[in-house]
């Protein structure tokens, strides 16, 4: 945060509290409530709707899409149409119908225990959070149907996943031997965690008992975490991971390519105030050795293979289904 350039900045932006307060917790994922259309029967609302779309007979209607369509950002409507938003839907009710097909349910206490992790994990309550969706025009009742079908959907992927995708070491070794150029360092890495104070004063005395520590990976990591004011960084302790040169601002990285590992620097002074830098680890130009990549190789060729498997399933589902499309841009 803090310390990155003005570029890195802007990737650290806050979203506006009626965009976060929307956001639920699903399987250990935060789904935002106002990129998935809601699909109402005519009497619902008791009064006719527009039909936009047929998937296997069910109808789609106009004005669900609008009202779903007006909740996202006005940033992202300029690059996601309508079409795409209806095209969600679609793929929406394909899976939910072919979860339902499969057996699988989700209880209520499924979805009570959903958005009681959601109202912790965004420091609030299940009222305050259900309030504040009824001011985007969403009831708690169109709340918990919406969990509803997203769990499904996510018990279906899981299902899916389950049963095809299995990533072991020698495919990965065999992916690492056939891509050593992606594996392949140009530059010297630093791996920095630092500490971001308002005043010189109080980074030095902060910089006096950390040097004292006899714990000093252990004890900076939590300081970052109480009281560093880069709040993303202090998350994890401080750690900013791997970086090379022309990531941090110049009397930052001056600072950071100068140390050892197992430094700390004396205080730091940016635009964003005091910084206290410890250098954990570093990384020489040249191949990086597989069992140093293993478990992250691993898990992109795993999220890889994840995503093609259900990428496949929803282009066969869409392949065989009955779609007829009257959209209106």
């Amino acid at each position: 945060m803090a310390e990155k350039k003005e570029q890195k900045e802007k990737k650290s932006f806050s979203w506006t509290p009626w965009f976060v307060i929307t956001i639920l917790v699903l399987i250990g994922v935060f789904l935002y409530f106002q990129f998935q259309p809601t699909v109402l029967k005519q009497d619902d609302l008791g009064m006719s709707k527009t039909v936009i779309a047929k998937v296997n007979g069910q109808p789609l209607y106009q004005e669900d899409l609008d009202a779903d369509y007006a909740q996202i950002p006005a940033e992202l409507q300029a690059v996601y149409p309508k079409s795409v938003l209806l095209n969600m839907t679609i793929v929406e009710s394909l899976l939910i119908t072919e979860a339902e097909k499969q057996g699988i349910t989700v209880s209520d206490a499924d979805i009570e225990q959903a958005l009681e992790e959601a109202a912790t994990a965004l420091g609030s309550t299940q009222e305050a959070f259900f309030q504040e969706l009824q001011t985007r025009g969403i009831t708690e009742q169109e709340a918990r149907e919406k969990l509803r079908k997203k769990m499904l959907i996510a018990q279906l992927y899981e299902k899916i996943i389950a049963e095809q995708i299995v990533v072991n070491e020698d495919e990965a070794k065999a992916y690492y031997n056939t891509h050593q150029e992606d594996f392949t360092l140009k530059d010297e890495l630093l791996r920095i965690s630092h500490i971001l104070v308002e005043t010189e004063e109080e980074a030095k005395k902060t910089l006096t008992d950390l040097r004292a520590s006899p714990n000093l990976p252990q004890d900076f990591a939590q300081t970052a975490a109480e009281h560093s004011l880069d709040t993303a960084s202090a998350l994890a302790g401080g750690d900013l991971n791997f970086a090379g040169r022309g990531v941090f601002v110049p009397e930052f990285e001056e600072a950071a390519f100068s140390l050892n590992i197992g430094d700390i620097s004396e205080p730091v002074k940016t635009q964003f105030g005091y910084h206290l830098l410890y250098l954990t680890d570093k990384k020489q130009p040249g191949l990086v050795s597989f069992e140093e990549i293993k478990e992250s190789l691993l898990a992109q060729l795993q999220a890889q293979k994840e995503q093609e498997t259900i990428t496949a399933y929803v282009d066969q589902l869409m392949s065989t289904a009955d779609i007829e499309l009257m959209l209106k841009e």
